[in-house]
């Protein structure tokens, strides 16, 4: 049986990268960028797994209602979104 390890609060920055599953290079790229915040603790520089989920949910704001799938398919076989050519999908209203 294998042991399982502890939830870190802080995540080596090889680790990150492999949890939101992107290279460290497009880690860094974020980190330069200021879309991720470090920690130092001597020469390691580590992620907080708060940061990680911050930056998971930035672009999917809490506020945002899933359409359901039956609405989607109706608009895409209408035509009121058609892939590829730029068209936007109609967003029922509350």
């Amino acid at each position: 049986m294998e042991s399982e390890k502890p939830n870190r609060l802080l995540h080596p920055k090889k680790e990150a990268a492999y949890l939101l599953g992107i290279s460290v290079r497009a880690l860094d790229y974020l980190i330069a960028d200021k879309k991720l915040s470090t920690r130092r603790i001597g020469k390691r520089v580590l992620i907080p797994a708060t940061e990680l989920h911050r930056f998971i949910r930035s672009d999917h704001p809490e506020n945002v209602r899933e359409m359901p799938s039956h609405q989607t398919l109706a608009n895409l076989e209408s035509g009121a979104y058609s892939p590829g050519t730029g068209g936007t999908l109609n967003w029922p209203k509350k």
